[in-house]
């Protein structure tokens, strides 16, 4: 009798164990950003377009916000552009951060980029922010895509979900397979496909 008590009080300690860590997990990922955070935007040729789903923000809000980017940019560029405000004394509630496309074609493997990032998230850490990630749009539209490209980009994503840094995950890949969304080139979204991204983001966020 006394072991099947133990058993039973075990058992609804491991319960109750399980639910404090499952509850933490989706708490951490169901943070909502404001209007009035100081946010920094971070990222490639997505987010540096004038009309990006940053500035589609930043009408909503009424307010501007930090934006950091550049057409072609990879990780070990966003990584020193943030220490660069980091270096300026900026502070932040959020950092963002978009990026992916430029590594997964400039390298045979992400570690390099795992690596990057995870120090930009610790950085971030550091500092008092938390971390928003989006993933890249797909490439499935762009005409130099390989099979290889894909499996990196899929890789990275689902290193970027189970990433314990980050505050919350906003996934891009799945919600922009639609040729409508892509320029001409294929690669780039056009204004179709910022504001499916500003919808996105703007889900549950932003009051």
């Amino acid at each position: 009798m006394k072991k099947t008590t133990q058993t039973i009080l075990t058992l609804a300690i491991i319960g109750v164990v399980v639910i404090g860590i499952t509850s933490f997990i989706i708490v951490r990922r169901n943070k909502k950003l404001s209007c009035k955070d100081k946010i920094l935007f971070l990222g490639d040729s997505q987010t540096a377009n004038s009309n990006s789903y940053v500035e589609r923000i930043e009408k909503k809000c009424g307010s501007s916000f930090d934006k950091v980017s550049k057409v072609g940019a990879k990780s070990d560029w966003i990584l020193q552009a943030y220490k660069d405000e980091i270096a300026k004394g900026k502070k932040y509630d959020w950092v963002s951060v978009m990026i992916g496309g430029n590594d997964i074609f400039a390298r045979k493997s992400i570690d390099k980029t795992k690596k990057n990032l995870d120090e930009l998230f610790q950085l971030a850490k550091k500092n008092k922010s938390r971390v928003l990630v989006m993933s890249s749009p797909t490439k499935m539209f762009y005409d130099k895509t390989t099979p290889i490209h894909l499996e990196l980009a899929d890789e990275l994503e689902n290193w970027i979900k189970k990433n314990k840094n980050i505050d919350k995950f906003i996934p891009i890949t799945d919600l922009t397979e639609n040729k409508n969304l892509f320029a001409s080139d294929g690669l780039h979204i056009n204004s179709q496909g910022q504001e499916a991204v500003f919808n996105e983001l703007n889900k549950r966020n932003f009051s």
